[in-house]
């Protein structure tokens, strides 16, 4: 996995705050911060190597620290040690934490305390997923090709689907958002019923040719985003891969492009985020010089566009968004 290279941005709109990974490409450093855009405060989040920050709640952050997962405050004067693990994941409600680990996968509550630790073979590239009720996990095994789902409460597990990568829920839980592909062929998306068992109908929303990937619901659940790949090969002096991103009205059924200079980062999930009220997108736009930095789009006002990281050798990318 390619630590240096991942950068988390955690933004809201222009009365939030951002945590967000910052490599700087000069010193081969690579920091998680938080910013408050009110009044554009910039703090470090550890002093060490850290990286993948998501909120927690609107006060704490989980993150890496090295190969650790950490809990910290948003003003760095606490932090707590959690487990060994990377690339954390937070439920829906915040109540709890899992990341990948030595041994599979480690679930955590929101105070640190180990729930379960699941012996299971997956796949890093994939990232752990939790279901709507916070009951289970969604973690992909390479070798088998499938979307296992693991209910941790009742020690039960089994496939989900084959190639199957990310099941989200929509907000009302009603419906489950699905990125469908073998990995070394082109990817579709789908939208399916919270019911939906394996070999049923899938309701596509983009064709093969697309090679749609890495979907994700708008806050209401009316839209999905997604990237579009415009090529297979990164982009030169960078890991990215060069993408459009197109949003999908689920009521009207159409779809538009949001822009076409928006890179994708292998193995990282989200990409992108929305604000909450749904009037800014957030996601990772390409420098000339191969870095990145996050675009904002203003989705009621003709998509007019604004950069926020302006540091050329800042490599900044992956916005999530929290409200304040």
């Amino acid at each position: 996995m390619k630590k240096l290279f991942f950068v988390l941005l955690i933004i809201s709109n222009l009365r939030g705050q951002i945590v967000f990974t910052g490599v700087d490409r000069l010193t081969q450093t690579v920091k998680a911060f938080h910013l408050n855009i009110e009044n554009e405060q910039l703090l470090e989040l550890s002093y060490s190597n850290s990286y993948l920050p998501r909120w927690l709640n609107e006060n704490y952050i989980v993150m890496n620290i090295g190969n650790s997962i950490f809990k910290v405050d948003k003003f760095r004067e606490k932090q707590f040690y959690f487990f060994d693990g990377y690339m954390p994941v937070v439920s829906k409600s915040g109540k709890y934490v899992a990341a990948y680990s030595k041994d599979g996968i480690t679930i955590a509550d929101s105070s640190g305390k180990i729930l379960k630790v699941l012996e299971v073979d997956c796949w890093s590239k994939v990232t752990p997923i939790f279901s709507f009720d916070e009951k289970s996990i969604f973690y992909y095994d390479k070798k088998r090709e499938a979307c296992f789902k693991f209910n941790w409460e009742e020690q039960t597990n089994h496939i989900f689907a084959h190639y199957v990568f990310h099941p989200i829920f929509s907000p009302d839980g009603s419906k489950i958002l699905i990125n469908v592909g073998k990995v070394d062929s082109n990817f579709r998306i789908g939208i399916v019923n919270a019911e939906w068992k394996e070999n049923q109908p899938i309701n596509y929303i983009t064709s093969s040719y697309e090679n749609s990937i890495v979907p994700i619901w708008s806050p209401t659940g009316r839209y999905v985003a997604y990237l579009s790949l415009l090529s297979k090969s990164t982009y030169p002096n960078s890991d990215f891969i060069p993408a459009r991103i197109v949003l999908y009205d689920t009521q009207t059924r159409t779809k538009h492009i949001l822009t076409e200079d928006a890179g994708f980062t292998e193995g990282a999930y989200p990409q992108f985020s929305f604000s909450k009220d749904e009037r800014f997108f957030y996601y990772t736009a390409i420098r000339e010089n191969g870095t990145g930095t996050i675009g904002q789009l203003d989705l009621q006002n003709n998509l007019e566009k604004k950069f926020l990281i302006n540091d050329p050798n800042i490599d900044a990318r992956l916005p999530l968004y929290l409200d304040k």
